[in-house]
């Protein structure tokens, strides 16, 4: 089973509506991570640096922002 690292960028474009990205880029970055996660024999993998650094930009009490 193939196991991807998923990259911090990909990560934020995709779901930080703060991130600065492009609609397009928001768009590819949604369609990668679609695409690997409807893959069944693929795995993503984060790591405790990519978690801290996608979640850095994240206020203290902006709860909503960090659940999305």
């Amino acid at each position: 089973m193939p196991k991807v690292l998923v990259d911090t960028n990909l990560l934020i474009r995709a779901f930080d509506p703060e991130a600065n990205a492009t609609p397009e880029q928001v768009k590819d970055a949604r369609e990668r991570l679609l695409a690997l996660t409807d893959d069944p024999e693929t795995s993503l993998v984060l790591n405790p640096l990519i978690l801290f650094e996608v979640t850095s930009g994240i206020t203290h009490g902006d709860q909503e922002r960090l659940e999305a």
